[in-house]
């Protein structure tokens, strides 16, 4: 069997195929999981959940500056005998995607934009939402797949006010935090049409996901407790109380694991964790770090203020912001 693994320019998408077998799309920013080869965050943690046979090898085709990325990945991977070779696509570009999901079964559709800030809002949605589209179109095409198992967020079901969400709930698409949760609504609304026209969808939807792998800019949890630590972040943000279900990365590869092996088509499957406060999240980590706690409450009219004056000086130095404004 052959598998497929490729990188975007725009998207930032690897390919993971493997004929008559999966499709796997993820993003570039998991390269760091991929060579330690110890703990993979969601999108390589899946790859133990794809069936394997064949000798392990790379194949790393020059086509230009995003292969030259890939230089560091290793030689032969921990696959239990199987046979990758890299290819390139992007989720935005339909005739490599249409390629990549040639011969397939099953597809996981995990790779996403996930940034707190852009300055170019539209890459949200012809990413997540475009992505999307095209991964559907090609998948109809092909005519070969079965199953596709797409990550959606936590964010595209929207906030609860206090209740207890499950599998039910659409956004209300009254506020929005960041254009990528507006994204993420627009592409779980796709996703929901998809199922109504019979395509062989399961969405899943994780929490905030938690544990070993790389820092990016996306994780903003992360981001946060960093800045507390280096005495950036004096106090609580806000109340402290607003709660967010958090999701062990374990527990989301296992739970994309049962949806490709129990998933009923067209059902969706919330992958999420304990709800828990970030005022919680923080006194947590000063526990385990044997720092003091935070000793009052940032309001949320200023932490907006300062929103506000990250993205101005974002859009001047070029670096992304840790937090924005709602929009």
């Amino acid at each position: 069997m052959a598998v497929q693994l490729g990188i975007t320019e725009s998207a930032n998408t690897y390919f993971i195929r493997m004929k008559k077998e999966s499709l796997l799309t993820f993003d570039l920013k998991t390269r760091k999981e991929y060579e330690d080869t110890a703990n993979w965050r969601i999108g390589l943690s899946r790859w133990k959940a794809v069936p394997r046979s064949g000798k392990p090898r790379l194949h790393r085709p020059s086509l230009g500056p995003a292969h030259q990325r890939l230089s560091g990945l290793p030689s032969s991977l921990p696959t239990n005998g199987a046979s990758p070779e890299l290819a390139y696509g992007d989720v935005i570009d339909y005739p490599s995607l249409l390629d990549a999901c040639s011969d397939c079964d099953i597809i996981f559709h995990t790779a996403a934009l996930v940034e707190p800030w852009l300055p170019d809002h539209s890459r949200f949605f012809s990413v997540n939402v475009g992505g999307l589209k095209n991964l559907l179109q090609a998948a109809k095409e092909t005519k070969t797949i079965n199953k596709i198992i797409y990550t959606s967020s936590f964010f595209a079901v929207g906030p609860t006010d206090g209740y207890i969400a499950d599998e039910n709930q659409i956004h209300p698409e009254k506020v929005f935090c960041t254009e990528y949760e507006k994204s993420k609504a627009a592409a779980d609304k796709v996703a929901l049409q998809a199922i109504a026209e019979g395509i062989p969808i399961i969405p899943v939807y994780p929490g905030v996901i938690y544990g070993p792998g790389k820092l990016t800019t996306g994780n903003v949890v992360a981001q946060l407790l960093i800045e507390r630590f280096n005495w950036r972040l004096p106090g609580y943000i806000g109340r402290g109380n607003d709660k967010f279900s958090f999701s062990h990365v374990d527990d989301v590869v296992e739970g994309h694991i049962a949806a490709m092996e129990k998933g009923r088509i067209g059902d969706r499957y919330l992958l999420t964790g304990e709800n828990v406060s970030f005022m919680h999240v923080f006194d947590i980590a000063a526990i385990i770090t044997g720092t003091a706690r935070p000793k009052f409450n940032i309001p949320l009219g200023l932490i907006e203020v300062y929103g506000w004056i990250s993205v101005l000086f974002a859009r001047i130095t070029g670096k992304l912001p840790l937090i924005s404004p709602p929009v």
